[in-house]
Protein backbone atom coordinates (compact mmCIF):
# COMPACT_ATOMS: atom_id res chain seq x y z
CA UNK A 1 0.00 0.00 0.00
CA UNK A 2 1.81 2.83 -1.23
CA UNK A 3 2.41 5.56 -4.40
CA UNK A 4 5.25 6.27 -6.59
CA UNK A 5 7.58 8.11 -5.69
CA UNK A 6 11.60 8.19 -4.26
CA UNK A 7 13.02 5.23 -3.45
CA UNK A 8 15.09 6.47 -0.74
CA UNK A 9 11.39 7.31 1.56
CA UNK A 10 10.67 4.04 3.02
CA UNK A 11 6.88 3.22 3.59
CA UNK A 12 5.29 1.94 7.04
CA UNK A 13 4.17 -1.92 7.09
CA UNK A 14 0.85 -2.13 8.68
CA UNK A 15 0.50 -5.65 10.26
CA UNK A 16 -3.54 -6.42 10.77
CA UNK A 17 -4.76 -9.76 12.31
CA UNK A 18 -7.77 -11.21 10.93
CA UNK A 19 -11.13 -10.58 13.64
CA UNK A 20 -12.46 -13.13 15.40
CA UNK A 21 -13.42 -16.84 13.05
CA UNK A 22 -16.60 -18.43 14.32
CA UNK A 23 -13.72 -21.51 15.11
CA UNK A 24 -11.98 -18.34 17.46
CA UNK A 25 -15.58 -18.27 19.39
CA UNK A 26 -15.71 -22.12 19.38
CA UNK A 27 -12.08 -22.22 20.84
CA UNK A 28 -11.12 -24.61 18.49
CA UNK A 29 -8.13 -25.28 16.55
CA UNK A 30 -8.20 -23.40 13.33
CA UNK A 31 -4.61 -23.47 11.22
CA UNK A 32 -5.42 -23.66 7.43
CA UNK A 33 -9.07 -24.81 8.20
CA UNK A 34 -10.99 -21.91 5.80
CA UNK A 35 -14.19 -20.63 8.25
CA UNK A 36 -15.28 -17.38 8.16
CA UNK A 37 -15.68 -14.08 10.60
CA UNK A 38 -18.30 -14.56 13.68
CA UNK A 39 -20.18 -11.38 14.13
CA UNK A 40 -17.98 -9.87 16.30
CA UNK A 41 -14.80 -10.59 14.03
CA UNK A 42 -16.55 -8.29 11.20
CA UNK A 43 -17.06 -5.47 13.54
CA UNK A 44 -13.25 -6.13 14.58
CA UNK A 45 -12.36 -6.08 11.18
CA UNK A 46 -14.53 -2.59 10.60
CA UNK A 47 -12.95 -0.92 14.25
CA UNK A 48 -9.27 -1.37 12.82
CA UNK A 49 -10.10 0.06 9.17
CA UNK A 50 -11.79 2.84 10.91
CA UNK A 51 -8.77 3.16 13.52
CA UNK A 52 -6.39 3.06 10.54
CA UNK A 53 -7.95 5.97 8.83
CA UNK A 54 -8.18 7.72 12.03
CA UNK A 55 -4.69 7.46 11.78
CA UNK A 56 -4.13 8.87 8.70
CA UNK A 57 -3.23 5.52 6.92
CA UNK A 58 -3.71 5.37 2.48
CA UNK A 59 -2.53 2.21 2.07
CA UNK A 60 -1.93 1.21 -1.29
CA UNK A 61 -1.85 -2.28 -1.64
CA UNK A 62 -2.55 -5.15 0.39
CA UNK A 63 -1.26 -8.55 0.86
CA UNK A 64 -3.05 -11.33 2.55
CA UNK A 65 -3.60 -15.16 2.93
CA UNK A 66 -5.97 -17.28 0.64
CA UNK A 67 -8.30 -17.67 3.94
CA UNK A 68 -11.64 -16.27 4.09
CA UNK A 69 -10.97 -14.78 7.46
CA UNK A 70 -8.13 -12.60 6.06
CA UNK A 71 -9.67 -11.95 3.02
CA UNK A 72 -13.33 -11.02 4.96
CA UNK A 73 -10.90 -8.68 6.89
CA UNK A 74 -8.94 -6.97 4.79
CA UNK A 75 -12.14 -6.13 2.49
CA UNK A 76 -14.03 -5.14 5.51
CA UNK A 77 -11.52 -2.66 7.33
CA UNK A 78 -10.81 -1.28 3.18
CA UNK A 79 -13.91 -0.53 3.21
CA UNK A 80 -14.24 1.57 6.34
CA UNK A 81 -11.28 3.72 4.37
CA UNK A 82 -12.45 3.91 1.35
CA UNK A 83 -9.60 2.03 0.15
CA UNK A 84 -11.92 -1.46 -1.96
CA UNK A 85 -10.05 -0.35 -5.29
CA UNK A 86 -6.48 -0.76 -4.46
CA UNK A 87 -4.85 -3.74 -5.46
CA UNK A 88 -4.44 -6.93 -3.35
CA UNK A 89 -2.54 -9.91 -3.54
CA UNK A 90 -3.29 -12.96 -2.41
CA UNK A 91 -0.62 -16.38 -1.31
CA UNK A 92 -0.92 -19.05 0.66
CA UNK A 93 2.77 -18.23 1.72
CA UNK A 94 0.89 -16.10 3.85
CA UNK A 95 -0.99 -18.67 5.82
CA UNK A 96 -1.64 -19.63 9.19
CA UNK A 97 0.51 -21.61 10.62
CA UNK A 98 -1.40 -25.21 9.67
CA UNK A 99 -1.90 -27.52 13.06
CA UNK A 100 -2.05 -30.55 11.71
CA UNK A 101 -4.28 -33.32 13.30
CA UNK A 102 -5.44 -30.78 16.01
CA UNK A 103 -7.43 -28.71 13.46
CA UNK A 104 -10.86 -28.51 14.26
CA UNK A 105 -10.34 -29.83 18.00
CA UNK A 106 -11.48 -28.02 21.00
CA UNK A 107 -8.24 -25.83 22.92
CA UNK A 108 -9.59 -26.93 26.42
CA UNK A 109 -10.35 -30.49 25.55
CA UNK A 110 -6.70 -30.95 23.85
CA UNK A 111 -5.16 -29.85 26.86
CA UNK A 112 -7.19 -32.09 29.08
CA UNK A 113 -6.40 -34.99 26.77
CA UNK A 114 -2.42 -34.84 26.26
CA UNK A 115 -1.58 -31.97 28.89
CA UNK A 116 -1.27 -28.29 28.81
CA UNK A 117 2.25 -28.52 28.83
CA UNK A 118 2.32 -30.68 26.02
CA UNK A 119 -0.22 -28.40 24.23
CA UNK A 120 1.91 -25.40 24.73
CA UNK A 121 4.94 -26.71 23.53
CA UNK A 122 2.73 -27.72 20.40
CA UNK A 123 1.63 -24.25 20.02
CA UNK A 124 4.41 -21.56 21.69
CA UNK A 125 7.76 -23.06 20.59
CA UNK A 126 9.82 -22.43 17.92
CA UNK A 127 10.89 -26.34 15.91
CA UNK A 128 8.28 -28.80 17.84
CA UNK A 129 5.31 -29.22 15.19
CA UNK A 130 1.78 -30.55 16.80
CA UNK A 131 0.63 -34.24 15.11
CA UNK A 132 0.63 -34.40 11.65
CA UNK A 133 -2.67 -34.99 9.32
CA UNK A 134 -2.51 -38.41 7.06
CA UNK A 135 -2.53 -37.47 3.36
CA UNK A 136 -5.56 -39.49 3.04
CA UNK A 137 -7.41 -37.01 5.96
CA UNK A 138 -10.05 -34.62 4.06
CA UNK A 139 -8.02 -32.05 5.95
CA UNK A 140 -5.16 -32.00 4.45
CA UNK A 141 -4.73 -29.68 2.22
CA UNK A 142 -3.84 -31.59 -1.30
CA UNK A 143 -7.57 -32.33 -0.79
CA UNK A 144 -8.63 -28.14 -1.54
CA UNK A 145 -8.78 -26.90 -4.91
CA UNK A 146 -7.24 -23.70 -3.88
CA UNK A 147 -3.82 -25.37 -3.53
CA UNK A 148 -3.76 -27.54 -6.86
CA UNK A 149 -1.25 -25.90 -8.38
CA UNK A 150 1.51 -26.44 -5.71
CA UNK A 151 3.67 -29.46 -5.93
CA UNK A 152 2.77 -31.59 -3.47
CA UNK A 153 6.36 -31.77 -1.10
CA UNK A 154 5.13 -27.69 -0.10
CA UNK A 155 1.78 -28.90 0.95
CA UNK A 156 2.22 -29.10 5.07
CA UNK A 157 0.40 -31.65 6.81
CA UNK A 158 1.63 -29.76 10.47
CA UNK A 159 3.99 -27.10 10.60
CA UNK A 160 6.31 -25.58 13.89
CA UNK A 161 6.91 -21.62 13.85
CA UNK A 162 10.25 -22.49 11.96
CA UNK A 163 8.35 -24.47 9.11
CA UNK A 164 6.20 -20.87 8.83
CA UNK A 165 9.04 -18.88 8.88
CA UNK A 166 10.54 -21.04 5.51
CA UNK A 167 7.78 -20.88 3.51
CA UNK A 168 6.89 -17.38 4.30
CA UNK A 169 10.02 -15.90 3.77
CA UNK A 170 10.11 -16.14 -0.18
CA UNK A 171 7.05 -14.14 -0.39
CA UNK A 172 8.38 -11.48 2.42
CA UNK A 173 11.44 -11.13 -0.05
CA UNK A 174 10.01 -11.60 -3.78
CA UNK A 175 6.71 -9.79 -2.79
CA UNK A 176 6.65 -7.37 0.02
CA UNK A 177 10.14 -6.07 -0.04
CA UNK A 178 9.67 -4.57 -3.54
CA UNK A 179 6.35 -2.79 -2.60
CA UNK A 180 7.77 -1.22 0.05
CA UNK A 181 11.21 -0.02 -1.13
CA UNK A 182 9.43 0.99 -4.68
CA UNK A 183 6.82 2.87 -3.11
CA UNK A 184 6.85 6.23 -1.20
CA UNK A 185 6.06 7.00 1.96
CA UNK A 186 3.53 7.75 3.62
CA UNK A 187 1.86 5.09 1.52
CA UNK A 188 1.93 1.33 3.45
CA UNK A 189 1.10 -2.27 2.70
CA UNK A 190 -1.15 -3.77 5.15
CA UNK A 191 -1.52 -7.24 5.81
CA UNK A 192 -4.16 -9.46 7.53
CA UNK A 193 -2.64 -12.44 8.77
CA UNK A 194 -4.45 -15.35 10.72
CA UNK A 195 -1.74 -15.69 14.31
CA UNK A 196 1.17 -16.97 12.03
CA UNK A 197 3.88 -15.49 9.82
CA UNK A 198 4.31 -12.16 11.84
CA UNK A 199 7.35 -9.90 12.52
CA UNK A 200 9.12 -11.67 9.36
CA UNK A 201 12.02 -8.98 8.77
CA UNK A 202 14.03 -10.22 11.83
CA UNK A 203 14.29 -13.59 9.44
CA UNK A 204 14.33 -16.85 11.03
CA UNK A 205 17.21 -16.48 13.19
CA UNK A 206 15.51 -13.67 14.38
CA UNK A 207 12.16 -15.24 15.13
CA UNK A 208 14.50 -18.15 16.74
CA UNK A 209 16.00 -16.19 18.92
CA UNK A 210 12.32 -14.60 19.95
CA UNK A 211 10.29 -17.82 20.52
CA UNK A 212 8.82 -17.51 23.77
CA UNK A 213 6.31 -20.36 24.98
CA UNK A 214 4.23 -17.85 27.22
CA UNK A 215 3.63 -15.64 24.60
CA UNK A 216 0.62 -15.36 21.73
CA UNK A 217 1.74 -12.52 20.33
CA UNK A 218 4.82 -10.01 20.48
CA UNK A 219 3.14 -6.50 19.88
CA UNK A 220 4.66 -4.85 17.31
CA UNK A 221 7.31 -2.33 17.98
CA UNK A 222 5.81 1.32 17.65
CA UNK A 223 7.54 4.79 18.29
CA UNK A 224 7.54 6.43 21.61
CA UNK A 225 5.09 9.47 22.13
CA UNK A 226 7.60 12.10 22.86
CA UNK A 227 8.94 11.01 18.99
CA UNK A 228 5.87 11.38 17.04
CA UNK A 229 5.20 14.29 14.71
CA UNK A 230 3.60 16.98 16.43
CA UNK A 231 -0.63 17.87 16.01
CA UNK A 232 -1.17 13.81 15.81
CA UNK A 233 -0.34 13.39 11.99
CA UNK A 234 -0.23 9.61 12.62
CA UNK A 235 2.53 7.34 11.70
CA UNK A 236 6.11 8.05 9.68
CA UNK A 237 8.14 6.65 7.44
CA UNK A 238 9.01 3.55 8.25
CA UNK A 239 7.41 3.16 11.31
CA UNK A 240 5.24 0.32 12.14
CA UNK A 241 2.06 0.73 13.40
CA UNK A 242 0.05 -1.96 16.07
CA UNK A 243 -4.03 -2.04 15.13
CA UNK A 244 -5.66 -3.28 18.32
CA UNK A 245 -7.85 -6.24 17.65
CA UNK A 246 -8.43 -9.26 19.97
CA UNK A 247 -6.60 -11.94 19.89
CA UNK A 248 -7.74 -15.79 20.32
Amino acid sequence: MSSRGPLTSPGTLVLLRHGQSTWNLENLFTGWHDVPLSELGVAEAKEAGRLMHAAGLAPAIVHTSVLVRAIQTSDLALAEMNRTWIQVRRSWRLNERHYGALQGLNKRQTAERFGEDKVKVWRRSYDVRPPALEAQDERHPSHDPRYAGLPPELLPSAECLKDVVERMLPYWYDAIVPDQSARQAPRRPDRPAGGGPGHTDRGAEGLRARSRLQATVEPVPRRPERDRAPGGRGPQPGEWLEIPVSLD
